[in-house]
Protein backbone atom coordinates (compact mmCIF):
# COMPACT_ATOMS: atom_id res chain seq x y z
CA UNK A 1 0.00 0.00 0.00
CA UNK A 2 1.45 3.33 -1.07
CA UNK A 3 1.21 6.40 1.10
CA UNK A 4 0.06 9.62 -0.45
CA UNK A 5 2.25 12.55 0.76
CA UNK A 6 -0.31 15.18 -0.23
CA UNK A 7 -2.95 13.37 1.84
CA UNK A 8 -0.67 13.44 4.91
CA UNK A 9 0.10 17.11 4.29
CA UNK A 10 -3.63 17.93 4.07
CA UNK A 11 -4.30 16.00 7.28
CA UNK A 12 -1.41 17.75 9.07
CA UNK A 13 -2.55 21.17 7.88
CA UNK A 14 -6.06 20.44 9.14
CA UNK A 15 -4.77 19.39 12.58
CA UNK A 16 -2.67 22.56 12.84
CA UNK A 17 -5.63 24.72 11.79
CA UNK A 18 -7.94 23.11 14.37
CA UNK A 19 -5.38 23.47 17.16
CA UNK A 20 -4.72 27.09 16.20
CA UNK A 21 -8.42 27.92 16.31
CA UNK A 22 -8.79 26.19 19.67
CA UNK A 23 -5.89 28.20 21.08
CA UNK A 24 -7.49 31.45 19.90
CA UNK A 25 -10.87 30.56 21.44
CA UNK A 26 -12.28 31.62 24.74
CA UNK A 27 -14.86 34.05 25.95
CA UNK A 28 -14.62 37.65 24.79
CA UNK A 29 -13.80 40.19 27.49
CA UNK A 30 -17.13 41.98 27.80
CA UNK A 31 -16.15 43.70 31.03
CA UNK A 32 -14.65 46.49 28.96
CA UNK A 33 -17.76 47.26 26.90
CA UNK A 34 -17.44 50.87 25.66
CA UNK A 35 -19.97 53.15 27.33
CA UNK A 36 -20.87 54.81 24.04
CA UNK A 37 -21.97 51.48 22.51
CA UNK A 38 -25.44 51.64 24.04
CA UNK A 39 -28.05 54.28 23.21
CA UNK A 40 -29.71 56.19 26.05
CA UNK A 41 -33.13 54.93 25.02
CA UNK A 42 -35.08 52.76 22.60
CA UNK A 43 -38.14 54.07 20.74
CA UNK A 44 -40.85 51.74 19.46
CA UNK A 45 -43.06 53.28 16.78
CA UNK A 46 -46.66 52.13 16.47
CA UNK A 47 -48.68 51.74 13.29
CA UNK A 48 -51.58 49.74 11.94
CA UNK A 49 -54.90 50.85 13.42
CA UNK A 50 -53.05 53.14 15.84
CA UNK A 51 -50.24 55.65 15.82
CA UNK A 52 -47.80 56.78 18.44
CA UNK A 53 -44.62 55.65 20.09
CA UNK A 54 -43.25 54.22 23.32
CA UNK A 55 -39.83 55.28 24.60
CA UNK A 56 -37.89 53.08 27.01
CA UNK A 57 -34.96 54.71 28.78
CA UNK A 58 -32.00 52.48 29.62
CA UNK A 59 -32.31 50.87 33.04
CA UNK A 60 -30.21 48.40 34.98
CA UNK A 61 -33.24 46.41 36.08
CA UNK A 62 -36.93 46.51 36.87
CA UNK A 63 -39.26 43.91 38.33
CA UNK A 64 -41.69 42.68 35.69
CA UNK A 65 -44.71 43.53 37.83
CA UNK A 66 -43.54 47.18 37.66
CA UNK A 67 -43.42 47.25 33.85
CA UNK A 68 -45.87 49.78 32.48
CA UNK A 69 -46.85 50.34 28.90
CA UNK A 70 -48.95 52.53 26.67
CA UNK A 71 -52.50 51.66 25.66
CA UNK A 72 -53.36 51.43 21.98
CA UNK A 73 -57.03 50.50 21.68
CA UNK A 74 -57.57 47.06 23.23
CA UNK A 75 -53.82 46.43 23.56
CA UNK A 76 -51.02 47.63 25.82
CA UNK A 77 -47.44 47.88 24.50
CA UNK A 78 -44.66 47.48 27.07
CA UNK A 79 -41.01 48.15 26.17
CA UNK A 80 -38.18 47.52 28.65
CA UNK A 81 -34.56 48.32 27.80
CA UNK A 82 -32.02 46.71 30.14
CA UNK A 83 -28.49 48.02 29.78
CA UNK A 84 -25.58 46.10 31.27
CA UNK A 85 -21.98 47.27 31.58
CA UNK A 86 -20.70 43.67 31.40
CA UNK A 87 -23.25 41.72 29.35
CA UNK A 88 -25.30 42.19 26.21
CA UNK A 89 -28.03 44.80 26.37
CA UNK A 90 -31.58 43.44 26.11
CA UNK A 91 -34.87 44.86 24.94
CA UNK A 92 -38.12 43.12 25.85
CA UNK A 93 -41.34 44.01 24.04
CA UNK A 94 -44.63 42.70 25.42
CA UNK A 95 -48.14 43.25 24.07
CA UNK A 96 -51.01 42.61 26.49
CA UNK A 97 -54.76 42.71 26.12
CA UNK A 98 -57.00 45.02 28.16
CA UNK A 99 -57.13 42.47 31.00
CA UNK A 100 -53.33 42.29 31.23
CA UNK A 101 -53.08 38.89 29.53
CA UNK A 102 -49.94 38.53 27.45
CA UNK A 103 -50.56 38.31 23.70
CA UNK A 104 -46.94 38.28 22.57
CA UNK A 105 -43.43 38.72 23.98
CA UNK A 106 -40.16 39.27 22.14
CA UNK A 107 -36.69 39.44 23.66
CA UNK A 108 -33.80 41.01 21.76
CA UNK A 109 -30.37 40.24 23.22
CA UNK A 110 -28.01 42.60 21.52
CA UNK A 111 -24.25 42.28 21.02
CA UNK A 112 -24.07 44.65 18.05
CA UNK A 113 -24.61 48.39 18.60
CA UNK A 114 -28.32 49.03 17.94
CA UNK A 115 -27.71 51.72 15.35
CA UNK A 116 -25.81 49.17 13.23
CA UNK A 117 -28.83 46.84 12.97
CA UNK A 118 -31.44 47.93 10.45
CA UNK A 119 -34.02 45.83 8.64
CA UNK A 120 -34.95 46.71 5.08
CA UNK A 121 -37.75 49.26 5.06
CA UNK A 122 -36.47 51.25 8.03
CA UNK A 123 -37.93 49.04 10.75
CA UNK A 124 -35.11 49.28 13.27
CA UNK A 125 -33.49 46.33 15.00
CA UNK A 126 -36.76 44.44 15.58
CA UNK A 127 -38.23 44.44 12.11
CA UNK A 128 -41.96 45.07 11.71
CA UNK A 129 -44.29 43.09 13.99
CA UNK A 130 -48.05 42.63 13.71
CA UNK A 131 -50.30 41.80 16.66
CA UNK A 132 -54.03 41.21 16.05
CA UNK A 133 -56.58 41.24 18.86
CA UNK A 134 -60.30 42.11 19.11
CA UNK A 135 -60.53 43.11 15.42
CA UNK A 136 -57.65 45.57 15.86
CA UNK A 137 -54.12 45.41 14.53
CA UNK A 138 -51.10 46.87 16.32
CA UNK A 139 -47.90 47.17 14.32
CA UNK A 140 -44.62 48.08 15.97
CA UNK A 141 -40.91 48.34 15.30
CA UNK A 142 -38.12 49.57 17.56
CA UNK A 143 -34.93 51.53 16.97
CA UNK A 144 -32.35 53.34 19.11
CA UNK A 145 -33.34 56.87 20.07
CA UNK A 146 -31.24 59.33 18.08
Amino acid sequence: MESNPSRWFSYGAMVIAVLSLAACGGEPDVSKKPADESPEAVVCEVGGDFSGSVTAEATSGAAEEDWEGEDFGPMNLVVVYLESPTESDAVTVVVRDGDGEELTRNLYQIDTPLDEIEFEGGHGFTGLHYVNHDDAQLQYWCAPKK
